[in-house]
């Protein structure tokens, strides 16, 4: 008679090759900043790898490897994939180490002349998101929004901005910020790579401090959810797209 264990670890297999995992929470990119080295973040959730620019150190980062970026030049380019044309419902979660705030501090940003969603910093240690500005093509709505809640200079902070069609919210360490944009936006679209690390190359406004943990999502996630990728991460996330099935295979085999 097979096992409990061998029966649900087939149940568990059949399951990651029939269902469409990713579409389940939209999941569009993952970065780990694990690797330790070389000038390639990989995507591991889908395919869009990010550039290292201008020679950020890797370092520790709030689970495993992270990467220190130094306020003034380096960033990431992690391309113009269209699945960074996210038009209706977003997440952007983060972790973050933040040396210094700055105003509109870049720390996920899509776009160099028009910018469809960007997460950002303020001086005063708030979270910033600005939908749309510069115009992009097929937009809807925009402006800039600041939360009432503040990040802490060099304390680890998890970020995330939600926008679920009908309005936008802010969460700092799980918590949700008491801001909330009750306005109809459509994100556009444009040609120009998403960018991690400020918010445009050439510009003044780049991120000082360490960064890990970067999620994209194509829908909004609840507080539940935000909390789970906050503690769990990749773990709570299954992914499974094409060519990243082992894995999926090697944490499954990790805990059987």
């Amino acid at each position: 008679m097979r096992s409990f264990k061998q029966v649900y670890f087939s149940i568990t297999l059949a399951l990651i090759f029939t269902l469409p995992v990713p579409a389940q929470m939209g999941i569009v990119s993952y970065w780990s900043f694990d690797a330790g080295s070389g000038d390639i973040v990989e995507d591991i959730a889908g395919n869009n790898d990010c550039i290292i620019k201008k020679d950020p150190k890797w370092g520790n980062g709030k689970k495993d490897g992270g990467l220190i970026l130094n306020g003034s030049t380096t960033y990431l380019d992690c391309g113009n994939d269209a699945s960074f044309n996210i038009t209706k419902t977003l997440t952007i979660a983060v972790w973050v180490n933040i040396k210094a705030f700055g105003n509109w501090d870049g720390i996920v940003t899509k776009g160099v002349n028009s910018g469809p969603y960007a997460m950002q910093m303020w001086g005063d240690g708030s979270l910033r998101f600005s939908p749309n500005w510069g115009d992009p093509e097929g937009f809807v709505g925009k402006g800039s929004f600041n939360t009432t809640s503040k990040m802490t200079a060099g304390k680890w902070t998890h970020a995330a901005i939600t926008y679920d069609g009908v309005k936008a919210n802010f969460y700092i360490n799980g918590k949700q910020d008491k801001l909330e944009v009750k306005q109809a936006f459509t994100f556009g679209i444009n040609k120009d790579p998403l960018i991690l690390g400020c918010d445009f190359p050439g510009g003044d406004e780049y991120f000082d401090g360490v960064m890990d943990e970067v999620f994209i999502f194509n829908q909004a996630l609840t507080q539940t959810e935000i909390f789970r990728v906050m503690n769990d991460g990749i773990d709570f996330v299954a992914v499974s797209p094409a060519g990243k099935i082992s894995l999926v295979w090697g944490k499954i085999k990790s805990k059987n």
